[in-house]
């Protein structure tokens, strides 16, 4: 027998499966798989791993990093199957590292499930085969602090801060663990002390604001929450804050990032932020003012469908379409787009269009509830109640706790005089009042055909004290037009006016449905009814005029100022223009009539090679539009700073594409980054204005 077999023979089962799992971590697609999973393009990732596994499905590492490609992607029920196929390959070879790593795996799982003792359970077994297990130990502090047992929470970030005292995790753990306790000097002493630690750390920032405000320092909790978006426009916890803040001192956030939009002219994020916090606070030019300066960095389809909304929130519906057809016009395959537009021709009273435009985006989204409630009501509005019982039908066939469809398909049923089943629909809402939803628009209107008169009028005055006392009274816009319907229905005039006056006031402005739709019809013969609706046009017609000479004005500013004249050479019907990229000096073809910037497999994997592209700029597959007008794909990069004629612009978002002889194209979505763009072909120059 050979000395080898005779070896083979004295190993562990253990040390056998150890052995072959190495074996397994050293094939092609498994590597191959794991690089592309750390640089986050999990698609190809996911493609590799499974290959991986067709060759070897025994391979337990590669079973964990599937489960953390599908959690890191939320796709929950199959990272639990491939959590428990890692576990049931990884527990033979008794390794600790590989042990720990899949508990902890399984562990965030569970959590992910709100199985709180699974959770718990498997983070415990993940420690005990690696007890300096950082993440695991930050999984346990979140355990516990999520059960508010904050003692035994310290105790884990203590471990990692004496395990790796450089770390700014374990005091963020304490300092989140001090909020709980109301100990915010504490609290804001151990972010500061993140901070110090990692400065790009922005969950140090807005944790930090968020102590800072309760201790009602607003300045400072103002300056630590812009440095917190300065980071990562994406903390969950901006959002909050801000209209917290904004609620107290809207002037003194909103100067602060204005000026931050001013020192950073090519960062239209800064933009963005001012006109979501204006809108938020009914500042509707100012919102409008910001994204249209946005717009001007970014041309982004959706800044015009966020004008689009301001205008539609101060009444101005036909500026809305005008803006909604500009977004979809950049983005023709958005449904949500079209949507909009649909439901603001709908408010003009362009029923019959916007019945046929919703019809279209039904076809390709059949099991959209909204939609057939949408279009239901337009077919109640025209009278059509056959077509209109059948959406609500339909969208209570998808969600039957909806308390409106409930309502609008009663009304229908009524208006086709059929009392009996119309009555039986109103005495759902009311029996089901504690589990349908948007009860608080429909029970005093069912209780009113029901006959309960005093009741509804009771319920609705209840709604309506309910509705004053909210913070935020713009989401209640809808609500109050639907209190003035009862009260007028109920001869309570004066109610229904002052009803009508908040729900203009909450930014509901819907004035073909208020002086036309059924909704307010008892309204309509009022005196004082009509002279409020023209008293109300000519302010929003006035308002729409301020607006708009303002954007005028705005925009006769900028275009007179020169940004830059660009020498090009043609190449065909192209312009050429000399730049440098990343610090490389190449050539790119000035191209209006492509969507996006986008450059050859050849030009990008000499960047590579050559260090002016690095591994961090790619993330994953990129689709586009071609001149040509076809879809092609490719792989999307960031291009940290692209200069020519003077102009630099950073992080611009670029494909890669497979084509080897593509040239390098600046496409109209950066052309229109830059400003208004006029080529002068006479003295072949390219000149771009504010």
């Amino acid at each position: 027998m050979k000395i080898g077999n005779i070896l083979s023979l004295f190993q562990s089962a253990e040390e056998k499966k150890n052995l072959k799992l190495q074996e397994y971590m050293q094939s092609y697609h498994y590597q191959r798989g794991v690089e592309l999973h750390n640089q986050g393009r999990d698609s190809d990732a996911f493609e590799e791993l499974k290959l991986e596994l067709d060759e070897h499905p025994e391979n337990g590492m590669a079973h964990l990093q599937i489960a953390d490609i599908h959690l890191q992607h939320n796709v929950i029920g199959t990272a639990l199957k491939a959590s428990n196929n890692a576990l049931e390959h990884l527990k033979p070879t008794g390794n600790p590292e590989y042990l720990s790593q899949i508990y902890y795996i399984r562990g965030r799982v569970y959590r992910a499930l709100e199985e709180k003792d699974n959770w718990y359970n498997d983070i415990k077994n993940s420690l005990y085969y690696k007890s300096d297990f950082v993440d695991a130990l930050g999984e346990l502090g979140d355990y516990y602090f999520y059960s508010e047992d904050y003692d035994a929470s310290d105790i884990q970030y203590n471990k990692i801060i004496d395990l790796q005292p450089h770390n700014p995790f374990g005091y963020m753990g304490r300092g989140r663990n001090d909020q709980g306790r109301n100990e915010h000097k504490a609290a804001i002493a151990h972010f500061e002390r993140a901070a110090q630690l990692d400065s790009d750390y922005s969950a140090a920032y807005s944790f930090k604001a968020e102590s800072l405000l309760a201790l009602g320092k607003k300045s400072e909790a103002i300056d630590s929450i812009i440095a917190a978006f300065s980071i990562y426009e994406q903390d969950p916890k901006i959002g909050n804050i801000m209209v917290n803040i904004a609620n107290t001192d809207f002037q003194g956030l909103s100067l602060k990032i204005k000026a931050k939009a001013i020192q950073n002219q090519d960062n239209d994020s800064w933009y963005r932020l001012l006109g979501w916090l204006c809108s938020g606070n009914g500042d509707f030019k100012q919102a409008i003012l910001a994204y249209r300066n946005a717009y001007k960095i970014s041309a982004s389809p959706e800044l015009y469908d966020y004008i689009a909304f301001c205008w539609s929130r101060i009444g101005a519906y036909d500026k809305a379409i005008e803006e909604e057809t500009m977004a979809l016009s950049k983005a023709p395959q958005n449904l949500e787009f079209k949507e909009k537009l649909s439901s603001f021709k709908a408010e003009i009273g362009q029923l019959n269009d916007a019945i046929i435009e919703t019809t279209e985006i039904i076809e390709q989204q059949p099991d959209n509830q909204r939609l057939y409630f949408n279009r239901g009501r337009y077919y109640f509005e025209l009278g059509d109640y056959e077509n209109a019982i059948k959406d609500f039908d339909s969208a209570l066939s998808l969600q039957d706790n909806k308390a409106l469809s409930l309502l609008y398909k009663g009304w229908a049923l009524s208006e086709s005089h059929n009392e009996e089943e119309a009555t039986k629909i109103w005495q759902t809402i009311v029996e089901k009042e504690d589990i349908l939803e948007d009860t608080q628009y429909a029970l005093p209107l069912a209780l009113y055909f029901l006959d309960y008169n005093d009741e509804a009028v009771a319920k609705c005055h209840s709604l309506v004290y309910q509705a004053d006392q909210e913070a935020n009274r713009q989401i209640n816009g809808d609500f109050y037009l639907y209190a003035a319907a009862l009260y007028c229905r109920t001869q309570i005039m004066e109610k229904a006016m002052e009803c009508l006056k908040k729900s203009i006031e909450a930014c509901s402005c819907r004035l073909w449905y208020m002086a036309n739709g059924k909704l307010l019809s008892p309204l309509s013969d009022s005196e004082e009814f009509m002279e409020f609706m023209n008293e109300l046009k000519e302010r929003k017609d006035k308002e729409k005029e301020d607006i708009v000479n303002s954007i005028d004005k705005l925009s006769n500013n900028q275009r007179n100022i020169i940004k830059a004249e660009i020498p090009f050479v043609r190449d065909g019907k192209m312009c050429k223009v000399k730049c440098e990229i990343n610090g490389l000096p190449l050539h790119f073809i000035f191209d209006t009539g492509a969507s996006d910037v986008t450059m050859s497999s050849v030009e990008a994997t000499f960047m590579l090679k050559n260090g002016y592209l690095n591994e961090s700029d790619l993330s994953g597959k990129h689709y586009y539009r071609t001149a040509d007008g076809s879809i092609a794909e490719g792989v999307k990069v960031c291009l940290r700073n692209v200069m020519f004629a003077g102009l630099t612009l950073t992080n611009v978002k670029a494909g890669i594409v497979t084509n080897q002889s593509a040239p390098l194209l600046l496409g109209q979505s950066v052309l229109e980054r830059l400003g208004r763009i006029e080529i002068d072909n006479d003295n072949m120059l390219i000149r771009i204005n504010g």
